[in-house]
This record gives C-alpha cells, structure tokens and sequence, in this order.
C-alpha cells in the first residue's frame, strides 16, 4: 500500500500497487515501473506491506 501522507498522520488514504508492477527497492525509496512504461518513485516510509517474491 501507498500512502499520500506519512502513516501517522492522522487522516490518510492510499493505493495498492498494480500486480503487474516492477518494483525496485533502495535505501530510502521504491521505483515502481508500470506496465505502460511510466514510473512512480516514492519514498519507503510512505509504503506498507510490501510483500516481495
């Protein structure tokens, strides 16, 4: 899940990542490619359950 505000504020709401994604994951940020070729960074704080295979 994505989140459009830190997990702690107190009013959030978020997206889940399409299954057909790639995503690369470093230090601080995910770099998610999508299936049209367009990509979405975003920081790994903002992120939750992210389940990798």
């Amino acid at each position: 899940m994505i989140w459009k505000y830190p997990r702690t504020a107190a009013s959030n709401e978020g997206s889940g990542i399409p299954q057909d994604a790639r995503v690369d994951v470093y230090d601080r940020l995910i770099i998610i490619h999508l299936a049209d070729g367009s990509r979405q960074v975003v920081q790994l704080d903002l992120v939750t359950d992210l389940k990798l295979k």
